[in-house]
């Protein structure tokens, strides 16, 4: 057999055998590179980017060696740091494979169906994502992409980290036509400063008697990068170079 065919059949096999049982994320409908200021560095897959659909498995677990239960992780970071990842709700959250509620049914969601109750339900899930070491000045980027439905409930989201205030870089849009109602497709922006070791993403959800509030999907992504103030003080360093080296080659001269 001729060598070159022979050295592209078995780049052909490397191939399909190494894109055997993996899985990719779906890019965000709105990414954080186009709509999160101050301007968001990275590029898809981002340096963690994670996908949660809940359809076929709870997402509650971790720490396991392929991170959360049924999440898609695509980041240059994830195959590194995943392994430390924790989810776990709390209250009356849960996870439900099914769930017809009126005309709709839901597939693998997580929340609150309070649609049969007599009280006020709430609860917790909580994503807890590990991070690479990094000394201050830099800080995190978080983007959240979400689908959700809820009748008379509702949900938020914060992000926080023991060691780190967060400011809140927030966006949010309605569906536009996107996501088909009753589902609604939400953005949301954090900073966390200075950058933490861990961050937990905390979805928390209410429903009054009658009501319900679901989670049917949730992408997030991080970023690490110099605060403001740092590439600033970068910049006047790199000039201050640039003119030492023209007055020293001004002086040989």
């Amino acid at each position: 057999m001729n060598r070159c065919v022979l050295l592209l059949a078995v780049a052909f096999v490397v191939l399909v055998v190494g894109g055997v049982g993996q899985t990719k994320a779906e890019p965000f409908v709105n990414p954080p590179e186009l709509n999160w200021s101050p301007p968001w560095q990275s590029q898809f897959p981002y340096p963690r980017n994670i996908d949660w659909s809940f359809d076929t498995v709870s997402p509650v677990g971790g720490p396991t060696p392929n991170g959360t239960p049924g999440a898609v992780y695509e980041g240059w970071l994830d195959p590194e740091l995943m392994s430390s990842d924790v989810v776990n709700l709390n209250g009356s959250v849960q996870w439900y494979p099914t769930l017809t509620i009126g005309p709709n049914t839901y597939t693998g969601v997580i929340g609150i169906d309070n649609t049969l109750g007599q009280t006020m339900l709430t609860g917790t899930a909580k994503f807890l994502l590990d991070n690479t070491p990094m000394t201050t000045p830099w800080v995190k980027h978080v983007w959240i992409e979400t689908t959700s439905a809820s009748v008379g409930g509702g949900w938020g989201v914060g992000v926080s980290a023991p060691e780190s205030d967060t400011s809140l870089g927030y966006h949010t849009w309605s569906t536009i036509g996107s996501i088909t109602a009753p589902e609604y497709l939400d953005d949301f922006g954090f900073t966390l400063d200075p950058n933490p070791m861990e961050e937990t993403v905390t979805f928390s959800f209410d429903a009054p008697a009658g009501g319900y509030a679901l989670l049917d999907t949730a992408h997030i992504a991080t970023e690490c990068v110099p605060e403001p103030s740092t590439l600033a003080l970068c910049a006047v360093v790199a000039l201050g170079l640039i003119a030492c080296v023209r007055r020293r080659r001004g002086a040989k001269a």
